[in-house]
């Protein structure tokens, strides 16, 4: 449950535990956007991903488990340059960033797990909602 991630969040917090984590997470904010809104190659993105998921993991003993922590390292052994936890709740999915020439090796890796094909919009996030009788 998110309610307990926070509570040792909080706690971790409070006894100065995680503040190296929290202040390296916050300057790849930065990172990442100078990365983005530059010329510079996205490999870097990928690299600040991996960084990100070793610094958040580092907040909560729930933030990963082992089967999560196995198909992230199948990622990364197989091309893999980074990788980001979305959803919450159980019904969550990984968004791995790697070059196209290692996209088929992740594939075959990882090919016990459903794909999702996705496109970036310049919209911003939505809730699509299928009506099952349509």
């Amino acid at each position: 449950f998110a309610e307990n991630v926070l509570n040792e969040q909080i706690d971790k917090t409070k006894k100065g535990e995680i503040n190296k984590d929290l202040s390296k997470i916050r300057q790849m904010v930065d990172d990442g956007y100078d990365l983005l809104t530059s010329d510079a190659d996205l490999d870097g993105f990928g690299e600040l991903l991996h960084e990100a998921w070793l610094s958040k993991k580092n907040l909560s003993s729930a933030i990963s488990s082992n089967y999560l922590d196995e198909i992230y390292d199948k990622a990364m052994k197989a091309g893999a340059l980074g990788g980001k936890l979305l959803g919450a709740g159980g019904g969550g999915f990984f968004l791995f960033y790697a070059n196209r020439n290692m996209h088929e090796k992740i594939r075959i890796a990882l090919k016990d797990y459903q794909e999702i094909d996705f496109n970036f919009d310049s919209d911003g996030s939505k809730i699509i909602f299928i009506h099952e009788n349509q």
